[in-house]
């Protein structure tokens, strides 16, 4: 996944970021797990 520079900070983040708002609510843990791992293996860190 393509990283980007975050303002001055010298950190470099992933362009896509992760939504979780509806983690929670419309999403049951065990999917929020399965997004999130899925996120972190295609190189997502926001």
């Amino acid at each position: 996944m393509e990283q980007r520079r975050l303002g001055r900070s010298g950190l470099r983040v992933s362009r896509f970021a992760l939504g979780t708002m509806t983690w929670g609510r419309d999403t049951d843990e065990h999917e929020a797990r399965d997004q999130l791992e899925a996120f972190v293996e295609a190189g997502g860190t926001l």
